[in-house]
């Protein structure tokens, strides 16, 4: 709402819709890794929760994302500056299926494998 209770013109809405549209497609540190091979990518026998907990409780405080309509997928994300990141971000996802967890990393590998130790590729 604007100030004295006016509303956006239509012609307005539309650039206010453009550049918001324009700010999502801007890289960020979530969508920077989508371009980049990953640094590890594999199967493991633990569940995406469990890996997920592990992760955390490391003492490297993530952002967690899940969308409704995917549950078996989340994607972890460090930003820059972070512990587990260091001066770059970092990200992990994990897809469950069954009883194993595809896991996709831009993290070290030393430290989703204490997690998330391979069993398949």
């Amino acid at each position: 709402m604007l100030i004295g209770g006016g509303s956006l013109a239509p012609v307005t809405r539309e650039v206010v819709m453009l550049l918001i549209a324009l700010m999502a497609l801007a890289e960020g540190q979530v969508a920077k890794f989508d371009g980049r091979t990953p640094d590890a990518e594999y199967v493991t026998a633990r569940s995406s929760a469990e890996v997920e907990r592990c992760l955390i409780r490391q003492g490297y405080p993530p952002q967690v994302y899940r969308q409704p309509d995917r549950p078996e997928d989340v994607m972890i994300v460090w930003t820059a500056g972070g512990m587990a990141a260091g001066t770059a971000a970092a990200r992990v996802d994990l897809h469950s299926s069954g009883t194993s967890t595809s896991i996709k990393s831009w993290l070290s590998q030393k430290v989703v494998e204490q997690c998330a130790p391979r069993t398949g590729s």
